[in-house]
């Protein structure tokens, strides 16, 4: 049993010559019979400390044995100061006690004492605690019956309603429990009052006993209230109870309150629904977390309050693409009778749900998925739109009309069904955020003026705009001081090959580019989200399908080759499928599909030591390459995760092209130097050097 004290049970020291006197006081002061004087007032008022109590026994004993002639060595004097060195070292014990307690007081109180900026909190505070705090702590202690008006210490957090069909979940965390194992702690949700609005009846977990427990939430101590149900196996009893995390879950779907308790050792007792002779207990129309503390020092944290609503998760999943469907969720909510989803919904969504496990399936296999593609023809008009590249969340939010989704399946890239109509660009990111960051000339400035109104000098160049204004630029900085000038912003150096590329190119319909179809996680678009980040991890999975089967882009520079993602798209992009497997496609008329430019000023006899790295490599030869230290990559995981891919791609390509009936002659793994870089021998790559 836990025992109870009010706040005035401390014990009092009082005169030995008075009856019920303590025992800690009789000890300190034995009686006038067993000394051979009166002690004096010093030493038994109550505002000395017990040490210096013990000093001026000490100073007594000396004089006394001084007086008598006695010494250390006779019985009644050595017996008093042996009981005053026990007594002197149970005090420095208990001194050290209560400089643990401080400083163990002083580490809840460094926990943080203002609302967060996102987090649960108690909005609503009885018993000197201040609210807006997402932790509580007992300043001043109810007594057991509440005597003289004193208030319960609570604590109640926002008021939380019983008809959003869902699962209202939020924890606790008992930071600091004096009794150790929770005693005199509630920690559960309180109901509203519907015509008051203010507190009403408490449902709540004792940590002491393991039960459940029904009770107005000014309940004195020693009212139990309406005692439920275990449940959890045993208690927090025993040193358990700080750092323990009490999880409650208040379903309004079935109507059930449920708990879960992690105690301080870390072992997780199951969930158990809370019940009155074992029938549940009715969840109130609307409640809020609630936490009741009758021990000063005591402190409980709100640590999380989620809302789960399978209507609203219906319905976002609904929105998404069968790639970027949370199947799990998904089921989940759809496991819950949710009687605010309409019966079409429900329909819609097990239809998606199906259709979202088989594109998944398909796609984890690595036999198809959906990519996202951007319009070639927007990005070749885009140049006010669009001066750098944009990444995909942005363009979805600004240009989704800009953006589509096509499958492309491992027979399509065998086939090479899309290579005529379809790019990807393989390219190297020119910095660790963005892969292409936009220029600015500094000493260059800009300004719109009509033709008639400026007289062009010698430092000026320019170049005719839209509305019959010409764009100035000047390298004169005292020349442009009477005007409004602001810096030129130049689109990035990729993005310009690109579109020089595309205009070109009219026949192409559907361009990729990792940074725009492929969800990003940077500093401006922060982390990716969960959909996000299946989308993204599903999509790189199956890249080698884009490199192998549409036609590509290569912008080479002199940093490209020691790069792993470079390197794998170039090799795939030179590559032939045969029933050999994967075979050089430079001899092949029908894989006319790589080009090459090179950037940042690179030499264009790159391109040739390109194509003569990667060509004529076949796949065991290319998974040694890219496997060497030399070849750079930014995940490491990638490369481990790729890595093993070479090989199963080559064995699949080689199943599919005898199944499509494809007859491919087998390239020879070294050709002869002196036709190595006969053009008859190159037909796919087109020599352009952009500065």
């Amino acid at each position: 049993m836990v025992r109870r004290e009010s706040a005035d049970s401390t014990p009092r020291r009082t005169p030995p010559s008075s009856q019920g006197s303590s025992r800690s006081a009789s000890s300190v002061a034995p009686t006038a019979r067993e000394l051979p004087f009166e002690l004096p007032a010093s030493i038994i008022a109550e505002s000395v400390s017990r040490a210096d109590q013990l000093e001026e026994l000490e100073r007594l004993l000396a004089e006394v044995m001084a007086d008598t002639g006695s010494t250390t060595g006779d019985m009644p004097c050595a017996r008093l100061g042996g009981c005053i060195r026990l007594l002197r070292a149970e005090v420095a014990d208990r001194k050290m006690e209560g400089l643990r307690r401080r400083r163990s007081h002083e580490e809840v109180d460094e926990t943080p004492s203002r609302r967060p900026e996102n987090g649960p909190t108690f909005v609503e505070t009885l018993g000197n605690l201040v609210a807006g705090c997402p932790i509580l702590r007992c300043e001043v202690p109810s007594g057991p019956r509440q005597s003289q008006g004193m208030q319960p210490c609570c604590g109640r957090g926002e008021w939380q309603s019983g008809e959003n069909n869902g699962i209202i979940s939020f924890t606790f965390k008992i930071l600091k429990s004096k009794l150790k194992d929770g005693g005199r702690m509630r920690l559960g949700i309180v109901a509203q009052d519907a015509n008051s609005g203010e507190m009403d009846y408490a449902l709540w977990f004792n940590p002491y006993n393991g039960y459940f427990s029904e009770a107005a939430y000014d309940v004195p101590e020693v009212e139990a209230g309406k005692l439920g149900d275990m449940v959890m196996s045993g208690s927090l009893a025993r040193g358990k109870a700080e750092g323990a995390y009490i999880d409650c879950q208040a379903d309004t779907i079935k109507n059930e309150l449920r708990f879960a308790i992690t105690d301080a050792q870390g072992y997780r007792h199951p969930w158990s629904i809370a019940h009155f002779r074992k029938k549940p207990v009715p969840l109130p129309a609307v409640f809020a977390p609630f936490v009741r503390m009758g021990k000063q020092g005591d402190a409980v944290e709100l640590v999380s309050l989620e809302h789960y609503l399978p209507g609203g998760v219906i319905k976002e999943q609904l929105s998404k693409p069968p790639l970027g469907v949370l199947v799990a969720d998904l089921e989940r909510a759809l496991s819950m009778p949710d009687p605010s989803v309409p019966d079409v919904d429900l329909a819609a969504a097990r239809v998606k749900l199906a259709n979202a496990r088989e594109v998944q399936q398909l796609a984890d296999r690595g036999t198809s998925c959906p990519f996202v593609w951007l319009d070639a023809d927007a990005l070749r008009d885009s140049v006010e739109e669009m001066p750098v590249l944009m990444p995909f969340q942005a363009l979805l939010i600004e240009h989704p009309e800009w953006l589509h989704t096509e499958v492309i399946t491992l027979e399509d890239a065998c086939r090479r069904t899309h290579a005529h109509d379809h790019c990807a660009i393989s390219h190297r990111w020119d910095e660790r955020e963005t892969p292409d960051p936009s220029g600015i000339f500094e000493d260059a400035y800009f300004c719109a003026l009509p033709l008639p109104s400026f007289s062009y000098g010698p430092c000026a160049c320019q170049h005719m705009g839209a509305h019959g204004h010409a764009d100035i630029l000047l390298h004169d900085h005292e020349q442009a001081h009477a005007l409004t000038w602001t810096p030129i912003q130049c689109a990035g150096v990729q993005l310009e090959a690109i579109r020089t590329f595309l205009i070109e190119r009219q026949h192409i319909k559907r361009v990729w580019i990792d940074y725009c179809c492929m969800p990003q996680a940077s500093e401006a678009t922060h982390e990716r989200t969960e959909e996000e980040r299946q989308l993204f991890s599903l999509m790189l999975k199956n890249c080698n399908l884009l490199f192998l089967g549409v036609g590509v882009l290569i912008l080479t520079d002199r940093s490209y080759l020691s790069r792993f993602w470079c390197s794998f798209e170039a090799w795939l992009a030179m590559q032939d499928v045969s029933k050999h497997g994967l075979v050089s496609a430079r001899s092949s008329s029908r894989t006319q599909r790589c080009s090459i430019v090179t950037m940042h000023g690179a030499p264009e006899a790159l391109i040739e030591s390109l194509v003569e790295e990667w060509s004529n490599c076949t796949a065991a030869k290319a998974f040694e390459k890219l496997s060497s230290a030399d070849v750079a990559v930014t995940n490491q995981s990638d490369k481990d995760t790729q890595l093993p891919k070479i090989i199963e791609l080559d064995e699949r390509t080689a199943a599919m092209a005898v199944q499509m009936g494809i007859e491919r002659v087998l390239s020879p793994d070294e050709p002869p130097t002196s036709s190595l870089w006969d053009e008859e021998l190159l037909p796919t790559v087109q020599r352009r050097n952009t500065y």
